[in-house]
């Protein structure tokens, strides 16, 4: 075998290294762009806007009050609540927030809460809220109010009993946390030599 032959053959494995190693490089690059592009749809589907109303009553006694809260899923945008005509507003908007990050999907939630008395009996409509997201105006359903008398003045538990409420009570006594025992102190004994 001659000098040229021995060339020929280590550039024919040079040439092939390069190509098997270009051909790979972009194998991976690609294998990388189709992996994130896959994760940045999941993402996307998995973080749909909804804008939504729940009440923790629609049936009271006057002189009672109700809650009512806004949520916004996945939503940037400034909330405008409706007019609550014919209500006192006893409080809000209360705001509360959250937001997760789980497996690279992202989603984040924002709750107005009120509680509201209304100032007479009969039926009413509360308008909707809504929201201008990314240019689409998202409105909540209006919700229907039902307020009878209350010639006995009855109280009524009108929050929602999920859970989610900031302040709770605990519906029994908790009994008291023993005292722990004190330790005698140990003196050592010493040894006199």
């Amino acid at each position: 075998m001659g000098f040229r032959d021995k060339s020929t053959i280590l550039l024919k494995k040079y040439i092939g290294f390069k190509f098997d190693f270009f051909f790979m490089k972009h194998f991976v690059l690609k294998t990388i762009a189709l992996f994130f592009l896959i994760i940045a749809a999941q993402a996307n589907i998995s973080a749909q806007s909804e804008l939504s109303v729940e009440i923790s009553n629609d049936s009271i006694l006057i002189g009672n009050n109700f809650a009512i809260r806004f949520k916004m899923e996945n939503i940037n945008g400034d909330f405008q609540a409706p007019k609550f005509e014919d209500m006192e507003v006893l409080s809000g908007p209360n705001v509360s927030s959250s937001f997760s990050s789980i497996n690279g999907a992202v989603s984040n939630s924002k709750t107005f809460s009120y509680i509201l008395r209304p100032l007479k009996e009969g039926q009413f409509t509360i308008d909707p809220g809504f929201v201008d997201h990314e240019g689409k105006e998202l409105f909540t359903d209006p919700q229907v109010i039902f307020v009878h008398p209350n010639p006995e003045n009855i109280q009524q538990d009108n929050t929602f009993k999920d859970g989610n409420s900031f302040f709770f009570s605990v519906p029994f006594d908790m009994p008291a946390m023993p005292k722990p025992k004190e330790k005698k102190k140990v003196r050592p004994k010493l040894k006199r030599i």
